[in-house]
């Protein structure tokens, strides 16, 4: 299983939603799901540093 990591500041994600009118709203960073790092143990890290991130905007 390939998961693709792209590094971009969290600042580029911000400020890209709040220069368009948007509001963060919630930000989550979700863990591996259960039992994803016995089939993918390349992935160890993932349970420290998040690999997923979440972002909910709303419109002001």
């Amino acid at each position: 299983m390939i998961l693709p990591f792209v590094h971009r500041p969290l600042s580029r994600y911000v400020n890209t939603m709040v220069e368009n009118g948007l509001v963060l709203d919630r930000m989550l960073e979700p863990a591996p799901p259960a039992g994803f790092l016995s089939k993918a143990p390349e992935y160890a890290d993932a349970s420290e540093f998040p690999r997923l991130l979440v972002l909910q905007a709303i419109r002001i």
